[in-house]
């Protein structure tokens, strides 16, 4: 699935990526940025909510710029997802989130803290005792409405679709090094 062409291209933009990452900063005055690359441990629900207050008091003590200072956001299962959720509402409303941040009442932490397994267990019980005869469509592709889609949707549900995307919906602000 790969070649040394296609290593070398990805080597090439990811440079450009942190040129272009270092040129902002360098406009702001800063020569030499810190750069902060997050490795979030997994661990279902419990790392969601550990991962996203952790986010959270991070950001407060570097004023809201916590995104600014990060490239890289790597980890697994409900951490990464945490992580997701919280990069994706700082790209989509900051100031939202950075007045959530301060209040006793974070609509958002409490999202990531909804219960997931509900949904799973009822499709489990339902419908995959039986034969599952629901189905969807993305694109000319068609898929059992399984586990897996019962957990995407409430997943969906729980953090008000903003992680509703595609991989493709965050070339853009990658390459811009947003």
């Amino acid at each position: 699935f790969t070649t040394k062409d296609l290593y070398r291209q990805d080597v090439d933009s990811t440079i450009l990526i942190l040129e272009k990452w270092k040129a902002k900063w360098q406009a702001k005055g800063v020569e030499k940025p810190k750069m902060l690359l997050l490795n979030i441990s997994g661990g279902g629900v419990r790392s969601m909510v550990f991962t996203f207050r952790t986010m959270q008091a991070i950001d407060s003590t570097l004023a809201g710029e916590l995104m600014h200072y990060t490239p890289l956001i790597t980890g697994s299962s409900g951490g990464i997802i945490s992580a997701s959720y919280y990069r994706q509402l700082y790209l989509d409303n900051n100031d939202s989130l950075q007045a959530a941040n301060l209040s006793r009442k974070n609509i958002y932490l409490r999202n990531v803290g909804k219960d997931m397994l509900n949904a799973i267990a009822f499709k489990l019980t339902v419908s995959d005792i039986f034969l599952n005869f629901q189905n969807f469509n993305d694109g000319k592709y068609r898929y059992v409405k399984d586990r897996g889609y019962a957990w995407e949707s409430q997943l969906n549900y729980n953090l008000e679709n903003v992680l509703n995307k595609r991989l493709g919906d965050y070339k853009v602000p990658e390459m811009e090094a947003r």
